[in-house]
């Protein structure tokens, strides 16, 4: 018996939901630069899984998978915002898109 879960009814649910992960994970690489790679994503989204299975409280009202995939996602997009400038970019919107714009403001766009 693994003695790193609190009890049974957590690798269940681990089992269960893991492609869940594999999902998101998924949707997100798609829209990121090749500085992010799918399994490093993939292991911080499965240990906030683990963490979710560990912090969930039924009594709260929130279903377990809605609860995982707040953390799942809230993990992932932490990580990307560490990294630094990538992250930075990417959540406002393709900065270096707007940067010639800026810094010629005169620029016309023709037909």
């Amino acid at each position: 018996m693994n003695t790193c879960l609190k009890n049974p009814t957590e690798n269940d649910l681990l089992k269960k939901h893991a492609p869940m992960v594999a999902v998101i994970v998924n949707q997100l690489v798609g829209t990121l630069p090749a500085l992010f790679s799918r399994d490093h994503l993939q292991g911080l989204g499965l240990i906030a899984l683990l963490r979710a299975v560990r912090s969930h409280a039924p009594a709260g009202g929130v279903s377990f998978e809605t609860f995982a995939r707040i953390e799942i996602h809230r993990a992932l997009l932490c990580e990307i915002r560490r990294v630094g400038r990538w992250g930075k970019i990417w959540f406002n919107g393709t900065a270096e898109r707007r940067a010639p714009l800026a810094a010629n403001p005169s620029t016309s766009f023709q037909a």
